[in-house]
């Protein structure tokens, strides 16, 4: 009897100590497709979306917002637009691949300084925005939905989401630096600042 139970405890300990060397190498295996891959199969994006690939003070950027970022670039580069434009046949390099992280990494910047400030987006400014994009689109875009579709293969809704927000909040926030486009460019200024300082963090690599 005290042999079988002998048994049954080298059984566990083993099966415990080969679980645990199976999870080191997923966890192991991930971190290489995120970190120095940037892996995008299926796999990946379920399993390490939320990944951590940036950070700006309090506001994090996660692998699954890089990869959106360059899913529409690489749908931008094969869209009808660009190839009526004489521009097929164009390729992701890992200067556009670097210049979509910083954005994003902008972004986040945006948002924490939003909550020093205090400055909020809601749903109804992101609309307003919107619209007034589509009426200045209107006279050279008939259908802006279908444009956003064939161009990102978004709906609307993720491109308001995406590109429509981070602009209002941009808007807002522009507003607190100077009236028109000298609030901008002084907020593109406390960017370029501010994406120096220490508290940023930058986990991804593209050289």
């Amino acid at each position: 009897m005290e042999q079988q139970k002998n048994a049954q405890k080298v059984t566990y300990i083993t099966a415990g100590l080969a679980a645990f060397v199976l999870v080191a190498w997923g966890a192991s295996w991930l971190i290489m497709a995120v970190y120095a891959n940037r892996d995008d199969r299926g796999v990946v994006r379920r399993m390490a979306g939320w990944f951590p690939v940036g950070k700006v003070g309090s506001e994090t950027v996660r692998y699954s917002q890089y990869l959106r970022a360059r899913d529409a670039i690489k749908n931008f580069l094969n869209s009808r637009a660009v190839q009526e434009a004489g521009g097929s046949g164009q390729v992701i390099t890992p200067e556009i691949e670097s210049s979509a992280y910083e954005r994003l990494l902008r972004e986040a910047a945006s948002r924490d300084l939003a909550a020093e400030k205090k400055i909020t987006v809601t749903d109804e400014d992101v609309k307003a925005t919107y619209d007034s994009f589509v009426e200045q689109a209107s006279s050279t875009v008939p259908d802006v939905k279908q444009y956003i579709q064939d161009t990102f293969q978004w709906s609307v809704e993720e491109y308001q989401e995406v590109v429509v927000r981070p602009q209002t909040m941009d808007d807002k926030l522009a507003a607190t630096f100077a009236s028109g486009t000298d609030g901008y460019d002084q907020l593109n200024q406390y960017f370029s600042t501010r994406l120096q300082e220490p508290d940023v963090k930058r986990y991804l690599k593209f050289n």
